[in-house]
């Protein structure tokens, strides 16, 4: 478990959050060295996904990066990206500067992306968006149907119904039961880091 610091008297003069990005400077990816504690494993579906992205996209996101006293930028968040970034010439990754410190470096290490899971999907308007999407990468692709399948939002096209009756593409599946709902998401984090298609179900 992690240790709890206490916490410092408010000061009434200082707002009530602080705004810890110094600045947004471009950097070569040789530039930045990932954190040593970095806890994030990054599977070949997850970095074909996001290769597509950048090809189909371009960057449209920032590495979160913070300078350390020797001069160094460590990277926060923007590991996978930078691995994809360093195989292309002459192409820099934008990086938002924190003003951290390294305790509050390893808490934003260890919650970024985990806050980020943590939201739910509005099913309707998850159908919509999609309707709405047209990729031409297939990794890219493939996660957009994962995400569908993930949240039950599942389109069959035309050619996969006939009549009254569908047509279902073989497939092999395991159900595991779990003691409780910790435990199920747990295991569904280990499989899909793992490069299991999962969905999550509670009967």
């Amino acid at each position: 478990m992690p240790r709890k610091k206490k916490q410092p008297a408010q000061d009434k003069s200082q707002p009530l959050i602080r705004d810890r990005i110094t600045e947004l400077i471009r950097l070569d990816p040789a530039e930045l060295e990932e954190h040593p504690l970095n806890w994030r494993a990054h599977p070949e579906k997850q970095a074909a996904a996001l290769a597509g992205v950048l090809e189909e996209v371009g960057l449209a996101d920032a590495a979160l990066v913070r300078k350390r006293d020797d001069g160094i930028f460590e990277l926060i968040d923007g590991h996978l990206r930078k691995d994809l970034i360093a195989k292309y010439k002459d192409v820099k990754i934008p990086c938002l500067v924190l003003d951290v410190t390294e305790n509050e470096a390893a808490t934003l290490l260890i919650t970024h992306d985990p806050i980020a899971e943590m939201a739910t999907a509005n099913r309707d308007r998850l159908d919509e968006l999609m309707r709405d999407v047209a990729v031409g990468d297939q990794a890219v692709a493939d996660l957009i149907e994962h995400l569908a399948m993930q949240h039950g939002v599942v389109e069959l096209s035309e050619d996969e119904v006939v009549g009254d009756e569908v047509e279902v593409d073989k497939c092999y599946q395991v159900v595991a039961e779990c003691e409780d709902e910790t435990s199920q998401q747990e295991l569904f984090e280990r499989l899909e880091k793992e490069g299991y298609t999962c969905r999550l179900l509670t009967l």
